[in-house]
């Protein structure tokens, strides 16, 4: 199955939205509707199962989408839940731009989708995803081998070629008042409990690229940069991620024996702030000290 990444999490959620504006055609019956976008989106991730739901054509060009569900078809896992989705013209648009908007994990999204036939491409603009649970994604969970919990947000764009090559995404995405567990110890911390993370982020040609990035979390404080190459296993995408972290005064007061190691790596590499290197892959990342 060719599998999206955090980011191709949000590519899957676009294509159904796509899907849906496009067939806005009051000739389609609701079972030829459903039918024919499900198979469309199976077309374009091979090995999934997709279920749309039910729509209703609101007057005079609004569509309503109860949900859209794109799961693994093997072992019935499911990657992506949208729900209550609407899609409305842009009158200025001539038929060619919409308005999107609906739920997702508890949070909602909403952006416009402008179709550029002449250049085969469509974009949506003004993506923003608010609120939403990343706790409630077992697709999250499951290609990133860990728990993971904490408010998800993005603003940003996105762009692709009609037949679905040439992605573009651009954007900022933020998490607040979550945590995570780790695959490896860090200063004797098994998880890390977020209280902001927040990035920059571009996607083009299978690489995502992490953008002045920072981390302010209950023990520790971080800066980061990187980038992610995508393959169509995402959890065996490659990581190369460095930054520095600074453990906070109060965290290293309750534990005397992180502190002299905190001490000693700030004698060998002459910095307050610590250099360290995340490589590996999105399933089984490395930490480590210092700089590659």
């Amino acid at each position: 199955m060719r599998a999206p990444s955090v980011m191709q999490f949000l590519s899957y959620l676009l294509y159904a939205l796509l899907l849906t504006c496009v067939l806005l055609y009051v000739r389609f019956p609701a079972d030829k509707f459903e039918k024919f976008a499900e198979r469309k989106i199976e077309e374009a991730f091979e090995g999934t199962d997709v279920n749309v739901g039910t729509f209703k054509l609101q007057l005079p060009f609004n569509i309503y989408l109860n949900k859209a569900v794109i799961a693994e078809k093997t072992s019935g896992d499911e990657i992506l839940r949208l729900q209550n989705i609407r899609i409305r013209p842009i009158l200025s648009g001539f038929g060619l731009d919409y308005s999107l908007s609906g739920d997702l994990y508890n949070g909602t999204f909403t952006s416009q989708l402008l179709f550029a036939p002449r250049d085969d491409k469509f974009t949506l603009d003004d993506i923003e995803l608010s609120a939403v649970d990343i706790s409630q994604s077992k697709y999250v969970r499951m290609v990133s081998r860990r728990e993971i919990s904490g408010q998800l947000k993005f603003l940003g764009s996105y762009s692709a070629s009609m037949a679905g090559g040439d992605k573009d995404i651009k954007g900022v995405i933020t998490l607040r008042d979550g945590k995570f567990s780790l695959m490896q110890p860090v200063l004797s911390l098994k998880e890390m409990e977020v209280i902001s993370l927040e990035a920059g982020l571009t996607f083009k040609n299978g690489s995502l690229e992490l953008i002045e990035g920072t981390f302010k979390g209950k023990e520790i404080d971080a800066e980061f940069e990187g980038s992610v190459n995508i393959s169509d296993r995402v959890e065996s995408s490659n990581v190369n991620v460095s930054g520095s972290l600074v453990p906070q005064k109060d965290f290293l007061k309750e534990k005397p024996q992180v502190l002299r190691v905190v001490k000693r790596l700030q004698k060998q590499y002459r910095k307050t702030a610590l250099p360290f290197n995340i490589s590996g892959t999105i399933g089984n990342p490395r930490f480590r000290f210092g700089t590659l």
